[in-house]
């Protein structure tokens, strides 16, 4: 399970389904029992599993998982959809299923209103949500995931941003004022940061809720910074005090958790940056972790400056995270912990239904 999504191969064949209709069960089916890999790509989490929760595909995905003993693995949104839950990216309005087909050509045209485009999930969501709420649904569209891309730290913007950066610069009330005292220099070092603020999007991470196959909540690309500019470390621990019963787990963007029956092991991408840094010391071939990065106030000035890996984190009686690095290699027993009560345990995010409402899925 990892965060940035990955490319193999093999000799075994693949067969791939493009449709613009909705798989029948039986194919959908079909298509799992033979497969000996199932490999989930990145993209919307939240709009991927209410569509296969319609259409049944969530059941055939259990069933291979637990029952069929096929390998399952994914990236970014597919490595969320294995677990209880995830830290996710869901309300970005560039990851909704209209902005997707604007960008990449899909056969549906955008919404006449712009819909999924620029949308500001900030201050005002719930009367955006409220007017979108009675509107017809669009016929069913297999999109494949969306693009399955992974933003890195910066702005990560498409879109209207220049025009936003444009109009920021040649409005004055927009402008704060700086001090006399600043050279030329610094003054346009200040204009670049205000600009990029605001061009950043105000878009919320959330939990959405995932197939349960593993118990955790999973936060990937954990190091990395998207585009409404919350670096995911810090955010995901706020998440954690809102779910205080479940056990955290997130995964830098260059690495991975793999499962293989009792045993786990952690990966990463040799040369690449990370979160992790160590004070050299080895103990039973583990190196102890120095410092966190989540855990340093300014994280978004310190990313990269170590090694990727992943994280477990927990809160304690007292209401505090406590975060530490997953060793490289163990049992899974000592690792992953299932919630005691899963209805009480697995508190539902509300921002959920908001999802649904802004990014529905076709029902047609």
């Amino acid at each position: 399970f990892a965060s940035s999504s990955s490319s193999f191969s093999s000799s075994t064949s693949s067969t791939t389904i493009t449709t613009t209709a909705p798989p029948t069960y039986r194919q959908m089916e079909e298509l799992i029992q033979t497969s000996d890999i199932i490999l989930v790509s990145g993209g919307n989490t939240q709009y991927a599993l209410d569509t296969w929760r319609h259409l049944g595909l969530d059941s055939l995905l259990k069933r291979a998982a637990l029952e069929e003993d096929k390998v399952i693995c994914g990236g970014s949104a597919g490595a969320i959809c294995w677990f209880d839950g995830g830290h996710s990216d869901s309300l970005d309005p560039e990851t909704f299923r209209e902005s997707m087909l604007e960008k990449w050509g899909g056969k549906e045209g955008g919404h006449d209103d712009g819909i999924g485009v620029g949308v500001d999930v900030g201050d005002g969501v719930e009367d955006r949500a409220k007017k979108e709420e009675g509107k017809p649904r669009s016929r069913y569209f297999n999109q494949s995931n969306d693009d399955g891309s992974s933003p890195t730290s910066g702005n990560g913007n498409g879109g209207d941003d220049e025009d936003e950066d444009e109009d920021f610069a040649q409005n004055p009330e927009q402008q704060q004022a700086l001090p006399k005292s600043m050279t030329q220099t610094q003054q346009q070092q200040t204009r670049q940061r205000q600009q990029q603020t605001q061009s950043q999007k105000s878009w919320p991470y959330i939990r959405v809720p995932a197939l349960s196959i593993l118990p955790g909540l999973l936060c990937p690309h954990y190091d990395r910074i998207q585009s409404n500019g919350v670096p995911r470390m810090v955010d995901f621990n706020d998440m954690m005090l809102r779910h205080p019963k479940e056990l955290g787990i997130g995964i830098d963007h260059y690495a991975a958790l793999v499962v293989e029956g009792e045993d786990f092991r952690v990966l990463h991408v040799e040369g690449e940056k990370g979160s992790v840094t160590y004070d050299g010391i080895e103990n039973d071939g583990d190196d102890h972790c120095d410092r966190s990065t989540h855990d340093v106030e300014g994280a978004s000035d310190i990313l990269g400056k170590g090694v990727p890996g992943v994280w477990i984190k927990y809160v304690d009686d007292h209401g505090m995270v406590q975060s530490k690095v997953c060793p490289k290699k163990g049992k899974v027993r000592d690792l992953l912990q299932m919630v005691k009560d899963p209805e009480r345990d697995l508190v539902i995010d509300e921002r959920v239904e908001l999802c649904r409402v802004l990014n529905p899925i076709p029902m047609d």
